[in-house]
């Protein structure tokens, strides 16, 4: 130690302070790139077990990115979902808790986004949106210096990557956050035809069909909203045409195939936006270090349990598709059931970024450490729901599903057992329950 310290103080200054980068070299941070895709699930990925070609570059990615066993959407809405992300809150944290847009969600102290906590350390931020609903009056992007978002409606996958190609091109030579939001597979279905025609009938559609547990006539008894079947069932018909005294064409087996097809269609269209943000990622300096967060928001129901689209409590619903990407991070599937909510936090820690501290002191964890097994989801509020049935919160855990519902009795199911969750076993294990309810309630702070 005494020869150490002769060796420094005999050193030129400039070479002393060489001598302390080589030693200790400051932290690279890394760009973040993070891609949303709209009603996607897990089950109709390829590497999640689905078996035609609906996701081949997101299958990449998961082969040599970190996996988890299962990522629950704190709630299945895209708004609320979206901040949770970019906050590492729950909804009841962070306050839009709404099914559909917020009016004006403003940022305060304690739920900061991500967008800003990354501008103040001079990264560069850009958002590319595919929705209005996401856009810069709903408060959602704050932080994002440039917001490109449609005048109107929607746009599609391939308009949304081509602008975000373009956005790289011209800022990928810097430090950067990127957010590119892709429709993905939420309604209206209307993929064109030349990416119809490579998903056509055929044997795993029907049994997909066999397996919804309900038939499909069952959706012609008048017990479901009109906007939502036509925007499912039939997106060929005109809105407009929805009135009080529009009938409902009927439905039958083949609308549900049909409904399986444009679904496969435009996640693939999606998918094929995310493979060329990949490859323009790959030709800048700092895309080539990039930490990528892909995710679906929310899923999306196609018949099981009469149900259809989103918002509701179901597995179809809450269960998300979610990797990490980056050099030297190294291909691993994470065995723990974990939330959406902590996905963007764990990549600004990866990435070296000072946001880190801020994202945790809002509660993330950090999902490629030793995670928590367990998250929580809740069903969204809705402006003049008929008979609502009061809150829902929904724990997760590797091996239970806990439905809280504060107004109604609570349910309990065995995910090894029956994955399909259709039996609720409560009764049979009064001190699971109860140990489960407990800490539903830790986490809602009640």
């Amino acid at each position: 130690m005494l020869l150490r310290l002769i060796a420094c103080l005999l050193l030129p200054s400039s070479a002393l302070a060489q001598t302390q980068a080589t030693a200790a070299p400051a932290v690279e941070r890394r760009s973040i790139v993070l891609v949303t895709i709209e009603a996607l699930r897990p089950d109709w990925t390829g590497f999640g077990g689905w078996m035609r070609p609906t996701t081949p570059r997101l299958d990449a990615l998961a082969r040599g990115g970190v996996t988890f066993a299962r990522t629950v959407t704190p709630m299945p809405a895209s708004a609320a979902a979206h901040l949770s992300l970019f906050t590492a809150l729950d909804p009841g944290a962070h306050g839009a808790n709404e099914l559909g847009s917020p009016k004006a969600w403003t940022s305060r102290d304690g739920a900061r986004t991500a967008a800003e906590l990354l501008a103040a350390e001079l990264y560069r931020t850009g958002a590319i949106l595919s929705h209005r609903g996401l856009g810069g009056a709903t408060g959602i992007p704050s932080g994002f210096a440039n917001v490109d978002e449609p005048e109107s409606g929607t746009r599609d996958a391939a308009t949304a990557a081509a602008r975000a190609v373009k956005w790289i091109e011209v800022n990928g030579g810097e430090r950067v956050f990127l957010w590119v939001h892709l429709k993905g597979g939420l309604e209206p279905n209307l993929p064109s035809a030349e990416q119809l025609e490579r998903f056509p009938r055929g044997t795993e559609l029907e049994a997909r069909l066999a397996g919804l547990g309900v038939p499909p006539e069952r959706f012609n008894d008048g017990g479901f909203q009109k906007t939502t079947l036509v925007r499912m069932l039939f997106p060929e018909l005109d809105a407009p045409q929805i009135h009080k005294q529009f009938q409902v064409p009927r439905i039958d087996g083949g609308r549900f195939l049909e409904l399986f097809r444009r679904y496969e269609a435009d996640l693939a269209a999606a998918d094929e936006a995310l493979g060329r943000i990949v490859d323009a990622l790959a030709k800048k300096p700092a895309g080539e270090r990039a930490v990528l967060v892909v995710a679906g928001v929310y899923g999306q129901a196609l018949g099981e349990k009469a149900e259809l689209g989103h918002g509701e409590m179901t597995r179809e619903n809450l269960l998300v598709p979610a990797l990490l990407h980056a050099r030297e991070l190294g291909p691993r599937s994470v065995p723990a059931t974990v939330s959406l909510r902590d996905m963007l936090a764990t990549a600004v820690k990866f990435a070296g970024a000072k946001a880190w501290s801020g994202l945790a002191a809002q509660g993330a964890q950090d999902l490629l450490g030793d995670p928590i097994d367990g998250a929580l989801a809740s069903r969204p509020e809705r402006e003049h729901e008929k008979n609502p049935p009061g809150p829902v919160h929904v724990l997760y855990t590797s091996k239970w599903r806990y439905v809280h519902r504060p107004t109604r009795t609570d349910q309990l199911f065995d995910l090894a057992a029956d994955p399909a969750e259709a039996d609720n076993t409560i009764a049979a294990h009064p001190d699971v329950a109860a140990a489960l309810l407990a800490e539903v309630r830790a986490r809602l702070g009640l």
